[in-house]
């Protein structure tokens, strides 16, 4: 017989590098899709729209691949969480930037409220995916704004994105406290991408205070509000 030991090394192996393989291939197909969207714009082709549909769904996809990948190494207790200091508005503005089009496309105005010089200490590149994330997921359902903030208050940091749409049902406002009873009775759990972003906020922590999670549809357009804080 086949040691377990064994063959679940060899599966991680061929998974990890199946999944790498795929963000690459999915990069390049990205970086094409933006160059054919640009120049469909200069022709002012009517096709621009669709394309811009294809874009978003590719970029979702890379997403759900990075989540995936991480929630793999969170089981696996091979995810590393780096914490440095970091400027918090320059993390904020990296993922608009590397969605700029996707927002142009759909023709949603995006704002940062946060000053400069605010620092905090976190994984810039596990905030960076959940908030990647988050907001290709708000551009689908945003009307027309999103606002990216931060802030600190009693010694935590919070981070949210806000939009102006039709808001967040009531299971998934409710979701974060019940992925906590979840994780401990070892339940199965439902939303994916919640779950990843729960998971990687509580994996920082400071004096025996665990990041956290929370939405709500009080935002200051009308819409829903994702928040995430950080000790």
């Amino acid at each position: 017989m086949i040691n377990d030991d064994r063959m679940f090394s060899e599966f991680s192996e061929f998974f990890t590098v199946g999944i790498a393989d795929m963000k690459n291939s999915l990069n390049i197909i990205m970086n094409t899709m933006e160059d054919v969207i640009l120049k469909s714009r200069l022709e002012q082709s009517d096709q621009s729209e669709r394309l811009s549909s294809v874009q978003y769904e590719s970029a979702r996809l890379g997403g759900e691949l990075n989540k995936l990948h991480s929630i793999y190494r969170l089981c696996c207790s091979d995810l590393q969480v780096n914490v440095e200091e970091e400027y918090v508005r320059e993390t904020l503005e990296a993922q608009i930037n590397n969605n700029y089009l996707l927002f142009e496309t759909r023709g949603i105005e995006v704002e940062i409220e946060c000053e400069e010089d605010v620092v905090w200490f976190f994984d810039q590149d596990l905030i960076g995916c959940v908030f990647n994330t988050i907001i290709i997921s708000v551009a689908r359902y945003a009307r027309s704004k999103l606002l990216l903030s931060a802030s600190i208050k009693d010694k935590m940091l919070f981070l949210e994105v806000s939009d102006d749409g039709e808001g967040y049902p009531e299971d998934m406002i409710n979701a974060p406290s019940i992925f906590e009873g979840a994780h401990q009775a070892g339940d199965k759990i439902k939303n994916l991408g919640l779950y990843y972003a729960w998971k990687i906020a509580s994996c920082h922590e400071h004096n025996g205070i665990r990041g956290s999670i929370s939405l709500s549809n009080d935002s200051k357009f009308g819409g829903g509000r994702f928040a995430l804080s950080l000790p």
